[in-house]
């Protein structure tokens, strides 16, 4: 294990009284810009968290935080080549296990936790012991900080398990791990799912313990909609995973089940596309035959 040096600077500026250790883990590849945002709004909470862990997935010029204000209560992981957010989500959560933390705040590179984040969800926690992911909404901006629309996380554990079988019930900016508890259902991430990540890992969570993933109303991130965040290729991937992870997990008998598995939206999303795509690369390849005869 990597040394760590001890929180000075942010703790300086906030309370780091916790009952409880607590990190934020935070995937990074190729977006200084965004985490440096995160970081800030991280600076303003209300209550600190005892350390930053951050993995670097390989971006092209790597993740330097030396000379900022940020430099002795974040860490960074680096990995040589893009591992994929699965690998660096499980590597955030090995490492803070390690290292001995109760809770692990996830927050994306770019996106804002509230001031009252920490507070909100870590009182939850404690008088809910069953728990081991805690999400809540999300309000989402597009860069000019303006609000586009709202993430209504679902609460009850009916509703939330509605939402798996038709929907999506977390948002992945959100969640905080009740660490030991989490790492007991040796449940983790799968490197193959490339898209709908947290879909995968909570639903298969969800389903060994339905008490285990839970919401509370309350908005916890401000989730920043990048022009460029998720592209049409990506967004296609992301609907044919979700929708082979709601057929793997489909149980015939539940009508809500049923139901998500006819979703015309994420079947045209998911499928339609991809015949768009195939068309697109013959025209381009007859386009290049035809540049190259003449």
């Amino acid at each position: 294990m990597e040394s760590i040096p001890e929180v000075r600077k942010m703790a300086a500026s906030g309370n780091t009284q916790h009952e409880s250790k607590v990190c934020y883990i935070i995937p990074v590849y190729n977006n200084k810009a965004g985490l440096l945002r995160t970081l800030g709004a991280i600076a303003n909470s209300r209550t600190k968290p005892n350390k930053i862990l951050i993995v670097d997935d390989g971006s092209k010029e790597p993740i330097d935080l030396a000379g900022t204000e940020f430099s002795e209560i974040c860490h960074v992981f680096r990995h040589d080549v893009n591992k994929g957010i699965s690998v660096g989500l499980n590597r955030l959560i090995s490492e803070a296990s390690a290292l001995k933390f109760d809770f692990a705040a996830l927050v994306d590179a770019g996106d804002l936790p509230t001031p009252d984040r920490l507070d909100r969800q870590l009182e939850f926690l404690r008088i809910n012991p069953q728990v081991a992911v805690l999400g809540g909404s999300m309000r989402i901006i597009g860069l000019d900080g303006k609000v586009q629309t709202e993430f209504a996380a679902p609460i009850t554990a009916r509703d939330i398990h509605i939402a798996f079988r038709r929907g999506y019930p977390f948002a992945h900016p959100t969640a905080t791990f009740r660490l030991a508890l989490f790492t007991s259902f040796n449940i983790s991430y799968n490197p193959n799912i490339r898209a709908s990540v947290d879909y995968d890992m909570l639903y298969r969570l969800h389903l060994a313990n339905p008490e285990s993933v839970r919401n509370i109303p309350d908005i916890l991130v401000e989730y920043v909609r990048e022009a460029e965040s998720i592209g049409i290729r990506r967004a296609t991937l992301q609907a044919r995973e979700a929708y082979r992870i709601r057929l793997r997990h489909a149980s015939l008998s539940s009508l809500h089940s049923l139901v998500g598995l006819m979703d015309i939206r994420l079947l045209t999303r998911a499928f339609s596309a991809k015949l768009f795509f195939a068309a697109s690369d013959f025209y381009r390849s007859l386009k290049r035959r035809r540049t190259a005869l003449q």
